[in-house]
């Protein structure tokens, strides 16, 4: 897209980006918008809630750049912290609560 209106080759043909999706929600976008050759309609069901003094553990599988303009590498690993709703991205994959990946010792101490 560029200036709202579907990018063309030089035949006038809209290009398609084969293979890549894209995740709209109605914050971002609360006006209706047409969907383009080649582009289909899925529903996303679930948002996962983090609750407070939770987090979810994320890894980057391909390089971009968030909306803090902060560059995440593919393979990056970080924590998104609650209270939160997480909206899922295309360019994360959900890897575990990270209470999951926590141990506890008991250091004994008696």
């Amino acid at each position: 897209m560029k200036d709202g209106e579907p990018v063309k080759d030089k035949y006038g043909s809209v290009k398609v980006k084969n293979g890549e999706q894209e995740i709209r929600i109605y914050k971002d976008y609360p006006e209706p918008f047409p969907l383009y050759p080649g582009e289909i309609l899925r529903k996303i069901d679930n948002l996962t809630v983090v609750p407070r003094d939770y987090a979810l553990k994320v890894r980057a599988n391909r390089t971009f750049t968030d909306s803090e303009g902060k560059k995440h590498e593919a393979g990056d690993e970080w924590l998104v912290k609650g209270p939160t709703i997480y909206v899922p991205k295309i360019c994360l994959l959900y890897t575990s609560d990270a209470a999951d990946d926590m141990q506890c010792v008991d250091l004994g101490g008696r």
